[in-house]
Protein backbone atom coordinates (compact mmCIF):
# COMPACT_ATOMS: atom_id res chain seq x y z
CA UNK A 1 0.00 0.00 0.00
CA UNK A 2 1.38 3.17 -1.44
CA UNK A 3 0.30 6.00 1.25
CA UNK A 4 1.04 9.12 -1.42
CA UNK A 5 -0.30 11.34 -4.08
CA UNK A 6 -1.99 8.36 -6.32
CA UNK A 7 -0.01 5.67 -8.38
CA UNK A 8 -0.57 6.38 -12.38
CA UNK A 9 -2.22 2.68 -12.98
CA UNK A 10 -1.44 2.78 -16.59
CA UNK A 11 2.41 3.41 -16.41
CA UNK A 12 4.23 0.39 -18.41
CA UNK A 13 6.14 -0.49 -15.18
CA UNK A 14 3.49 -0.48 -12.94
CA UNK A 15 0.03 -1.87 -14.49
CA UNK A 16 0.53 -5.50 -14.04
CA UNK A 17 1.17 -5.33 -10.50
CA UNK A 18 -1.60 -2.21 -10.15
CA UNK A 19 -4.00 -3.77 -7.94
CA UNK A 20 -7.15 -1.15 -8.73
CA UNK A 21 -10.00 -3.37 -6.54
CA UNK A 22 -8.01 -2.25 -3.01
CA UNK A 23 -6.84 1.28 -4.13
CA UNK A 24 -8.80 3.87 -2.73
CA UNK A 25 -8.58 8.32 -2.62
CA UNK A 26 -8.88 9.50 1.00
CA UNK A 27 -7.73 12.98 -0.67
CA UNK A 28 -10.45 15.84 0.75
CA UNK A 29 -10.36 16.79 -2.73
CA UNK A 30 -9.84 14.36 -5.25
CA UNK A 31 -12.06 10.49 -5.05
CA UNK A 32 -9.51 9.37 -7.95
CA UNK A 33 -6.71 6.78 -6.45
CA UNK A 34 -5.18 7.39 -9.64
CA UNK A 35 -2.98 10.00 -11.09
CA UNK A 36 -0.88 10.67 -14.30
CA UNK A 37 -0.59 14.25 -14.26
CA UNK A 38 0.75 17.10 -11.79
CA UNK A 39 2.80 15.61 -8.80
CA UNK A 40 4.54 12.10 -9.56
CA UNK A 41 5.74 11.23 -6.41
CA UNK A 42 3.36 8.34 -5.37
CA UNK A 43 4.04 6.92 -8.89
CA UNK A 44 8.19 7.05 -7.89
CA UNK A 45 7.44 5.89 -4.99
CA UNK A 46 5.56 2.65 -6.42
CA UNK A 47 8.42 1.98 -9.00
CA UNK A 48 10.85 1.66 -6.29
CA UNK A 49 9.35 -0.73 -4.86
CA UNK A 50 8.04 -2.93 -7.98
CA UNK A 51 10.11 -4.99 -9.96
CA UNK A 52 8.06 -5.11 -12.96
CA UNK A 53 8.41 -5.34 -16.74
CA UNK A 54 8.60 -2.48 -19.29
CA UNK A 55 6.73 -1.95 -22.48
CA UNK A 56 9.64 -4.21 -24.59
CA UNK A 57 9.93 -7.43 -21.90
CA UNK A 58 12.24 -6.38 -20.26
CA UNK A 59 12.78 -6.14 -16.20
CA UNK A 60 13.03 -3.15 -14.75
CA UNK A 61 14.35 -3.51 -11.40
CA UNK A 62 12.80 -1.96 -7.73
CA UNK A 63 12.76 -4.01 -3.89
CA UNK A 64 10.04 -6.15 -4.81
CA UNK A 65 8.75 -8.44 -7.21
CA UNK A 66 5.27 -10.29 -7.55
CA UNK A 67 3.10 -8.16 -5.54
CA UNK A 68 0.45 -6.07 -5.58
CA UNK A 69 0.35 -2.32 -5.56
CA UNK A 70 -2.24 -0.62 -3.90
CA UNK A 71 -3.02 3.12 -4.18
CA UNK A 72 -3.66 4.85 -1.08
CA UNK A 73 -4.03 8.64 -2.49
CA UNK A 74 -3.56 10.89 1.01
CA UNK A 75 -3.33 14.52 -1.04
CA UNK A 76 -5.01 15.88 -3.77
CA UNK A 77 -2.03 15.15 -5.98
CA UNK A 78 0.25 18.24 -5.62
CA UNK A 79 2.21 17.02 -2.65
CA UNK A 80 1.70 18.23 1.29
CA UNK A 81 -2.08 17.91 0.86
CA UNK A 82 -2.39 15.39 3.69
CA UNK A 83 -3.43 16.03 6.88
CA UNK A 84 -3.04 13.16 10.01
CA UNK A 85 -6.83 12.51 9.33
CA UNK A 86 -6.21 11.42 5.52
CA UNK A 87 -3.27 8.97 7.13
CA UNK A 88 -5.01 7.54 10.01
CA UNK A 89 -8.23 6.70 7.21
CA UNK A 90 -5.68 4.86 5.02
CA UNK A 91 -4.02 3.21 7.74
CA UNK A 92 -7.57 1.80 9.03
CA UNK A 93 -8.54 1.00 5.60
CA UNK A 94 -5.46 -1.17 5.44
CA UNK A 95 -5.95 -2.68 8.75
CA UNK A 96 -9.76 -3.73 7.58
CA UNK A 97 -8.58 -4.60 4.00
CA UNK A 98 -5.22 -6.80 5.00
CA UNK A 99 -2.73 -4.70 3.49
CA UNK A 100 0.10 -6.03 5.11
CA UNK A 101 2.83 -3.55 3.94
CA UNK A 102 2.52 0.02 3.92
CA UNK A 103 4.83 2.94 2.82
CA UNK A 104 4.17 6.62 3.75
CA UNK A 105 6.85 8.96 2.72
CA UNK A 106 5.62 11.70 4.60
CA UNK A 107 5.05 13.17 8.18
CA UNK A 108 3.88 15.87 10.30
CA UNK A 109 5.91 18.65 12.05
CA UNK A 110 5.18 21.19 14.97
CA UNK A 111 2.24 18.81 16.69
CA UNK A 112 2.33 18.12 20.46
CA UNK A 113 2.53 14.73 21.11
CA UNK A 114 -0.39 15.15 22.79
CA UNK A 115 -1.97 16.79 20.64
CA UNK A 116 -5.56 14.72 19.39
CA UNK A 117 -4.54 14.36 15.90
CA UNK A 118 -1.23 12.47 17.07
CA UNK A 119 -2.51 10.63 19.47
CA UNK A 120 -4.99 9.30 17.01
CA UNK A 121 -2.42 8.63 14.35
CA UNK A 122 -0.35 6.50 17.01
CA UNK A 123 -3.06 4.52 17.73
CA UNK A 124 -3.85 3.32 14.09
CA UNK A 125 -0.62 2.32 14.11
CA UNK A 126 -1.07 0.49 17.41
CA UNK A 127 -3.96 -1.29 16.15
CA UNK A 128 -2.74 -1.82 12.45
CA UNK A 129 -0.99 -5.27 12.29
CA UNK A 130 1.14 -4.93 9.45
CA UNK A 131 4.63 -3.35 8.84
CA UNK A 132 4.72 0.25 8.06
CA UNK A 133 7.72 1.89 6.04
CA UNK A 134 8.40 5.85 6.89
CA UNK A 135 10.63 8.18 6.01
CA UNK A 136 12.84 9.88 8.28
CA UNK A 137 11.67 13.29 6.72
CA UNK A 138 13.81 15.94 4.86
CA UNK A 139 14.50 19.00 6.79
CA UNK A 140 18.64 18.03 8.33
CA UNK A 141 16.91 17.87 11.82
CA UNK A 142 17.64 15.51 14.60
CA UNK A 143 14.49 13.98 15.17
CA UNK A 144 15.18 14.13 18.87
CA UNK A 145 14.80 17.72 18.87
CA UNK A 146 12.46 18.52 16.39
CA UNK A 147 10.22 15.18 15.89
CA UNK A 148 8.14 14.23 13.00
CA UNK A 149 5.28 12.18 13.42
CA UNK A 150 5.06 8.86 12.60
CA UNK A 151 8.77 8.87 12.28
CA UNK A 152 9.06 9.20 15.45
CA UNK A 153 7.25 6.46 17.03
CA UNK A 154 8.39 3.65 18.97
CA UNK A 155 6.24 1.08 17.67
CA UNK A 156 7.75 -2.17 16.92
CA UNK A 157 5.88 -2.48 13.55
CA UNK A 158 7.45 1.08 11.86
CA UNK A 159 10.39 1.35 9.91
CA UNK A 160 12.47 4.33 9.78
CA UNK A 161 14.36 5.34 6.33
CA UNK A 162 16.81 7.87 6.43
CA UNK A 163 18.25 9.37 2.92
CA UNK A 164 21.81 8.33 1.87
CA UNK A 165 23.86 9.89 -1.04
CA UNK A 166 26.10 7.82 -2.88
CA UNK A 167 28.98 7.48 -0.80
CA UNK A 168 26.51 5.84 1.08
CA UNK A 169 26.80 8.96 3.83
CA UNK A 170 23.80 10.84 5.33
CA UNK A 171 22.09 13.41 2.11
CA UNK A 172 22.40 17.06 3.28
CA UNK A 173 18.29 17.32 3.69
CA UNK A 174 17.59 14.05 5.33
CA UNK A 175 16.49 14.18 8.98
CA UNK A 176 18.82 11.91 11.37
CA UNK A 177 18.38 10.61 14.96
CA UNK A 178 20.62 8.06 16.87
CA UNK A 179 17.24 6.46 17.93
CA UNK A 180 14.78 6.90 15.95
CA UNK A 181 16.23 6.22 12.63
CA UNK A 182 16.54 2.62 11.69
CA UNK A 183 18.38 2.79 8.57
CA UNK A 184 19.57 4.79 5.56
CA UNK A 185 18.80 3.91 2.14
CA UNK A 186 19.84 5.52 -1.52
CA UNK A 187 18.21 8.79 -1.59
CA UNK A 188 19.78 10.86 -4.63
CA UNK A 189 19.63 10.14 -8.50
CA UNK A 190 17.16 7.31 -8.07
CA UNK A 191 15.56 5.65 -11.91
CA UNK A 192 12.25 4.95 -11.57
CA UNK A 193 8.49 5.41 -12.95
CA UNK A 194 7.28 8.90 -13.30
CA UNK A 195 10.87 10.05 -13.59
Amino acid sequence: GIIDTGIDAGHNLLQNNYDASLSYSFAPNNSDPTVTSGNVHGTMNAGIVSTSLDASGNYVAGVSSNIKLISLRADDGYGGDETPTTIINAIQYATSNGIDILNYSGGFEGYSPNSTEIVQLQTAINNYPGLLIVASGNSANNLDSNPVYPAVFTNDNIIVVGGSDSSSARLNCSNYSSTHVDLFAPGENIISAGF
